[in-house]
């Protein structure tokens, strides 16, 4: 058995190479010993990922704010305090803050895999958040 005190664990900031705006993340598990990566995500007001996916399943956990996910073709989401989001293997993807408040999740990927970029999200893309936010 492990346990992990997220409090313990320094905020790394995310590359653009992953991002839009500001995020920072804590590893808390790297997937050696459990088979999952762990690790906690703060979005800034309009920070969100780019087009991505994994190789294995994806969950993600709303932990505080309010923020949005989209799997490419469908219709984007909003994800609130608690809601479970499973992303399936090489689904394309993006998740994120709003433009007007910031957002944290715990993501939780099976084996350890930092997602292959697919493409950045747009600009029109990314402002259907305010069809959800009227």
């Amino acid at each position: 058995m492990k346990t992990i005190n997220p409090k313990t664990i320094k905020k790394d900031l995310v590359t653009d190479k992953y991002v839009v705006g500001h995020v920072m993340t804590k590893l808390l598990d790297a997937g050696k010993e459990s088979g999952t990566h762990i690790s906690e995500s703060f979005f800034d007001m309009g920070s969100h990922t780019h087009w991505h996916t994994h190789p294995n399943t994806q969950i993600l956990i709303g932990k505080s704010g309010s923020g949005f996910v989209q799997k490419k073709g469908e219709k984007l989401k909003h994800i609130e305090v608690g809601d479970i989001v499973i992303i399936h293997a090489n689904e394309i993807h993006w998740h994120g803050a709003g433009k007007y408040g910031t957002f944290v999740h715990i993501a939780i990927q099976i084996g350890d895999d930092e997602g292959n970029i697919i493409m950045p999200l747009t600009e029109s893309e990314y402002n259907e958040v305010d069809n959800l936010n009227k």
